[in-house]
């Protein structure tokens, strides 16, 4: 891919496709605490280098100006190491416990090469910059990994067991730095989530369900308004069915909505944001935040206007 193209792709504004508000009517519902919710779902190239405050895309950063805190909930593994131990490797899993020993043919992962290292990868196989956990590796830097040290185990070597939620904060480099972090600007936090292998744990479903409750308590642990900007979790590298990832995510966001007890009193505004990139898979979760929603949606965008 040569770097105009990438840069004329980076760049691409977010397009919001569809909000649904914790109201009945009009303008949100207030509780006895007078918190208010929404959910959003945006077309954006790439939920980390072109999503969040200051992502230079006129949709989001101006939607989101004066959000107290921007955060992206990244789908990671239980030692928050990224996808680093492989070149690449299977969606869906599971993957090696161990690196390849050795010539570079004694491992093959699952069959989806003809040898190691070698060109014929095939569409079962993610490089690290296909997925969300890689980029926010990549571009985090040092910094990041240095406050993923930093955390405490949760169990055995896992710092982010299945089901968890953790969070980094991002300390932005100035500009002169060069460690990469910059990159990360658009967001004040990273909430990095553990979703289950869709085939290769027990009742993967439920699980899912609670790393959406899991992201979703870290992200708005405070009182501030705050964005939570994620992917669809369990879509890409842990192998879930479009259909049942977007089910999940949208049964877990309906109930979000509609949740009344164990607010506190002065929370600011909470939306969670979807970045999708691939347009059927956006208006695929649309149409089920509709029903799961059961409300006239609050529509800032036609579905007509990102349909190739």
């Amino acid at each position: 891919m040569s770097k105009a193209f990438y840069d004329r792709v980076s760049s691409t504004a977010p397009a919001l496709l569809r909000r649904w508000e914790s109201a009945a009517g009009m303008g949100f519902r207030t509780d006895t605490s007078g918190a208010r919710r929404a959910v959003e779902v945006w077309s954006t190239t790439c939920i980390v280098k072109n999503f969040g405050r200051d992502s230079g895309a006129g949709g989001a950063s101006g939607r989101w100006a004066d959000t107290d805190r921007v955060c992206l909930v990244c789908p990671s593994n239980p030692q928050l190491r990224g996808p680093s131990k492989f070149p690449y490797f299977p969606r869906g899993g599971p993957v090696p416990p161990s690196p390849p020993a050795g010539s570079q043919a004694d491992w093959q992962p699952l069959g989806y090469v003809n040898s190691w290292g070698g060109m014929d990868v095939g569409s079962g196989m993610l490089y690290a910059t296909s997925v969300v956990d890689g980029l926010v590796h990549l571009h985090g830097g040092w910094r990041l990994a240095a406050e993923i040290a930093a955390l405490d185990l949760v169990r055995d070597d896992e710092k982010c067991p299945v089901g968890h939620a953790v969070e980094t904060v991002d300390m932005p480099p100035p500009e002169s730095d060069g460690s990469g972090a910059v990159w990360l600007k658009p967001f004040d936090a990273i909430v990095h989530v553990t979703p289950p292998f869709y085939e290769h744990h027990p009742s993967p479903e439920r699980w899912l369900r609670r790393c959406y409750a899991a992201a979703f308590r870290v992200a708005f642990s405070g009182d501030s308004s705050t964005v939570a900007a994620l992917p669809l979790i369990g879509n890409g590298g842990r192998g879930f069915p479009t259909d049942k990832a977007v089910e999940i995510a949208a049964s877990a966001c309906a109930g979000w909505l509609d949740e009344e007890a164990g607010r506190a009193e002065g929370e600011g505004e909470r939306t969670v944001a979807f970045g999708v990139p691939d347009t059927k898979v956006a208006e695929a979760l649309v149409r089920v935040l509709d029903r799961e929603c059961n409300t006239g949606a609050d529509s800032n965008a036609d579905l007509d206007g990102v349909r190739s």
